[in-house]
């Protein structure tokens, strides 16, 4: 019975000197692991499939190629937005631009 108390006021000064330790740990903001849900599943869209009114019809046809181009669009800008959550974590990859981009750039947009 004496070993214990006598162990007491050590015991007791070593749990409050690493709690006061452990308040002064600095902790990191947490990232995720994976890019965002809507980026991956942007990037995972099937590209529209023709009709065989496109064949004969011309507005069929001008409204399918619009239809891929946006399809197309929206695809490689989620590449280029996952590329870009991949380099802020540290990857070392060439991304390009998005289409918004691209068009700004063009059209000499701010």
């Amino acid at each position: 019975m004496m070993q214990w108390n006598a162990r007491l006021p050590g015991t007791a000064t070593m749990l409050a000197c690493a709690l006061l330790v452990s308040g002064c740990v600095t902790t990191g903001r947490i990232r995720p692991q994976f890019p965002p849900a809507a980026d991956v599943e942007q990037s995972q869209q099937a590209k529209p499939r023709p009709t065989t009114e496109i064949a004969t019809d011309e507005i069929a046809r001008e409204a399918y190629n619009i239809e891929v181009e946006a399809w197309g669009d929206r695809v490689h800008d989620a590449a280029v937005r996952s590329c870009r959550w991949m380099n802020e974590r540290g990857g070392k990859f060439s991304c390009g631009e998005t289409s918004s981009e691209r068009y700004a750039r063009l059209h000499d947009l701010p």
